[in-house]
């Protein structure tokens, strides 16, 4: 439910894994086209904190 709500109103979404940056970008590219292979298991669930 809050990633569906940042997709809705964020222009820009960051990935923190361990306090580190991994992704910043746009958010459309974010979650449409995420280049950080961490950012794509993040969103689909596989990789949980």
């Amino acid at each position: 439910m809050l990633i569906a709500k940042a997709r809705r109103l964020a222009s820009r979404c960051a990935l923190l894994i361990e306090g580190k940056l991994v992704e910043v970008s746009p958010a459309a590219q974010f979650f449409e086209a995420p280049r950080d292979p961490r950012t794509r298991a993040f969103l689909s669930g596989e990789f949980v904190f």
